[in-house]
């Protein structure tokens, strides 16, 4: 919307995470999780819009508006974030999935990093260079190319220990870029009603 009222997009799908990105060709917006007419639904589905055009996502060679699946780990698309130009990172709950502009006919081309993802759509922050992950079991920085985990054994066992697996994935992460830190807001074992009530925090 550009004049405060809001209209549904009648090429577009249904989803669960929307992600806009920045391309070396131009602008996309991307809908992950989703639930299409053509389709039906694909937890592990993905749509881009046109270049430069979110009204329009019939996909064509021309226009660069293109759909598939995340294949390969099992289960639906958790979270995604924008990650630099040209890139969009994808993850599953046992996967993370690099997305890379590539133009036409395919447009973005996907490569999968197993055994490692991201536990729900707010567990992950952009750190400038790096993305901060809470994964199922563990917490990790992503480059781009490799993850590399951040918690020593006592830091991850007391977090596994103490955030619950009912709600895991209610967890937030907020980059604190003015006090270099980063926040992990989560739910703890002893809640009952699913609401953040724990914070650990990781000093850059």
């Amino acid at each position: 919307s550009t004049a405060g009222a809001f209209a549904d997009q009648a090429t577009a799908p249904q989803a669960r995470i929307v992600v806009s990105a920045l391309s070396s060709g131009g602008g996309f917006v991307f809908a992950f999780n989703t639930i299409d007419a053509t389709y039906g639904t694909r937890p592990d589905g993905w749509w881009c819009c046109a270049l430069n055009n979110v009204t329009l996502w019939t996909p064509s060679v021309a226009s660069q508006a293109t759909t598939g699946r995340l294949l390969g780990a099992e289960g639906a698309i958790t979270a995604a974030i924008k990650f630099g130009s040209d890139r969009v990172v994808a993850f599953k709950a046992d996967s993370t999935y690099v997305g890379t502009y590539v133009g036409p006919p395919t447009a973005w081309a996907w490569t999968e990093i197993p055994k490692y993802g991201c536990i729900g759509p707010d567990a992950v922050a952009d750190l400038g260079t790096i993305l901060f992950v809470v994964g199922k079991d563990d917490i990790f920085m992503f480059d781009g190319a490799r993850p590399i985990p951040i918690s020593d054994d006592s830091v991850r066992l007391w977090f596994n220990a103490n955030c619950s697996g009912t709600y895991r994935n209610r967890t937030l992460v907020v980059h604190d870029q003015q006090n270099d830190t980063v926040r992990v807001y989560f739910v703890s074992t002893g809640s009952s009603t699913g609401t953040r009530d724990r914070c650990l925090v990781y000093h850059l």
